[in-house]
């Protein structure tokens, strides 16, 4: 975009001049002016951000987790256009629009845990191409968390193939089994 953007801002400047149009001079002007807006107003837009994650210590492997994430704007200015990344469990990014000055924004996101054992994240990627798409600028920040998925549970009914015993006394089993009573 900010090639196509140098090159219009160019060509109209060349025809401008040739021609001794003076709006084509001020349209190659408000191009250029975008293109420099937009590589450096990205940088602006993920500072000052902070992120805390809520998140659930345990889960069960295939079962929904829910994630929140609250970004706060610490900072005076308007913040648009934020794409925030969170490898938290599974992979997921989520768009936040507008925060303003003072302003939390929660994100509520659930996902599916697909891995078994210890899960955490130390960071969370922010990332803006705010205001025309001509740049971006991504920022890590710090939210730590940890979640241990355990292995899916599978009721397993009755087990037709399963003898039960009515007591737990040797003397009544004529086959040897290991260990005492009718357990398996």
């Amino acid at each position: 975009r900010a090639a196509g953007l140098t090159v219009g801002a160019l060509t109209l400047f060349l025809v401008g001049t040739n021609v001794q149009a003076g709006w084509l001079l001020v349209l190659a002007a408000l191009l250029l002016g975008a293109v420099l807006a937009g590589a450096l107003l990205p940088a602006r837009m993920v500072r000052g951000l902070s992120i805390a994650r809520d998140a659930p210590d345990r889960a069960f492997q295939g079962d929904a987790v829910r994630v929140d994430l609250a970004v706060t704007n610490r900072s005076r200015g308007l913040r648009a256009s934020l794409f925030v990344r969170d490898p938290f469990v599974s992979d997921t990014e989520a768009f936040v629009s507008v925060v303003a000055p003072g302003e939390r924004v929660h994100l509520v996101t659930e996902r599916v845990a697909a891995r078994r054992g210890v899960q955490g994240a130390d960071a969370v990627v922010l990332r803006s191409d705010a205001p025309f798409g001509v740049a971006e600028r991504r920022r890590r920040v710090d939210a730590a968390g940890v979640a241990t998925i355990l292995p899916r549970v599978e009721p397993l009914g009755d087990l037709d193939f399963v003898d039960l015993a009515p007591t737990a006394e040797r003397a009544i089993h004529t086959w040897p089994r290991r260990g005492g009573g009718p357990e398996y």
